[in-house]
């Protein structure tokens, strides 16, 4: 087979996968990540770079979806090498996600047949769509029309996001020296201490640290929010939500040993993976427990980490299939369900104990309103200051971490006192 054959056949396949899951994803409203993991269980013959190729195509045509979207078919295509109109929308997200150096790219983009220039800032990238689509584009378009956010908050929506690491306090040596070793290209953050950013490609699985348990993976705004708690060692907390348990993990390091951190979470399946981490990280003072068990017990908590579920409008970056998948009442709806679980949260919070709530939303519904609207039903809870963990500023008792300068995800706080 020649190379150019070799380099269609390759370029076919990937269309095809790419075709199928944007398809199916579209339909049945389930989110891209497990679409893809469902998929390359099933296709084993994948390789790390037709793995890379296919989800990095895949994220990169919701993300400019608001832009794409009438070049792209309304159902599965058996053969989308055929479509020009297909290759067209693919080589325009892959070039906005300054991904055109494979052999793949050059196969779809010849068929596309545009005469792109380099990749500019996005509002030069808008203009050069707008020319080369034929329809005049704004920054608007890249989200749903019921979320309106400011021109800087979409710009940074459209970057893709980092990795970042949470360090132990005690093995940052260890793990930088690891990743030195593996050529790991990585930044300090300078406000943070044990937050890295870590700057190119690694199968993190692999890195003996690791496996030892020396760091998480975990945002940096969810590390800010573990450290505007205001945790004292020996205290004993519960978080609520605790999800995949990476803020339940952060609590723990802050209470040291002779505390402990309650997690907990309507999903009973999610907290398998919150017992794997605290094994991972040897730590036995972790109660891993019903959530029920929690609201029939007695005795309450010197503080309550309520991390909502939400629109998680603020990890769009990570997420940018959620965009489209959203139903536009979800920040109302949220708000509902948020406010239920924050009044039922608030009553295990002892005299003297914080009651922190958290999304990871842009949505005021969700944020700033909510909170208010809490503290006029609850009037034993009343805000507490605290100094912001990137800024060192003391806040009002409410803090947002936006998504640049930091490169994160959006997050809101806010930490409350029962008086």
């Amino acid at each position: 087979m020649s190379e150019h054959n070799r380099g269609y056949s390759q370029a076919l396949s990937y269309c095809k996968a790419i075709s199928l899951l944007f398809d199916e994803i579209l339909k049945n409203g389930r989110p891209a990540d497990r679409e893809l993991k469902t998929y390359f269980r099933a296709h084993r013959e994948c390789g790390s770079r037709d793995r890379r190729f296919i989800a990095e195509s895949l994220y990169g045509l919701f993300r400019w979806y608001g832009w794409l979207k009438p070049l792209l078919p309304l159902e599965y295509l058996p053969q989308p090498l055929e479509s020009k109109e297909f290759c067209q929308a693919l080589t325009l997200a892959l070039w906005l996600e300054s991904r055109v150096d494979s052999q793949a790219y050059g196969v779809v983009s010849e068929i596309a047949d545009f005469d792109l220039p380099e990749l500019g800032s996005i509002q030069e990238n808008q203009l050069v769509l707008s020319g080369v689509l034929g329809r005049e584009l704004t920054l608007a378009n890249l989200l749903p029309s019921w979320l309106e956010l400011s021109e800087a908050q979409i710009v940074a929506l459209q970057q893709r996001p980092p990795v970042w690491i949470r360090v132990k306090a005690l093995k940052m040596q260890e793990v930088c020296t690891e990743l030195k070793s593996n050529d790991v290209v990585f930044e300090k953050s300078k406000k943070v201490f044990g937050a890295i950013k870590l700057l190119s490609r690694v199968n993190v699985n692999e890195l003996q640290t690791y496996r030892q348990g020396c760091f998480e993976i975990q945002d940096l705004a969810s590390q800010c929010l573990a450290l505007s708690c205001g945790v004292e060692q020996g205290q004993n907390w519960w978080d609520v939500c605790a999800g995949g348990g990476g803020k339940t993990l952060a609590l723990r390091e802050e209470i040291g040993t002779l505390g402990s951190v309650t997690a907990t979470d309507k999903r009973d399946w999610i907290l398998k993976e919150v017992k794997k981490r605290s094994d991972r990280a040897r730590y036995t003072n972790i109660r891993i427990t019903a959530l029920t068990s929690v609201e029939k017990q007695k005795n309450g908590f010197d503080g309550v980490l309520v991390d909502a579920p939400c629109s998680c409008t603020g990890t769009w970056r990570r997420n940018p299939d959620a965009r489209w998948l959203a139903d536009s009442n979800i920040c109302q709806d949220s708000a509902k369900l948020q406010l239920e679980i924050l009044t039922k949260a608030s009553k295990k919070v002892k005299l003297g104990g914080a009651l922190v709530y958290a999304t990871c939303s842009m949505s005021p519904l969700e944020n700033e309103q909510l909170v208010e609207e809490f503290l006029e039903a609850n009037k034993a809870f009343s805000l507490v200051p605290f100094l912001h963990p990137l800024t060192a500023e003391k806040t009002s008792g409410m803090m947002s971490i936006d998504s640049m300068p930091e490169d994160c995800d959006s997050m809101f706080a806010a930490k409350m006192i029962r008086t």
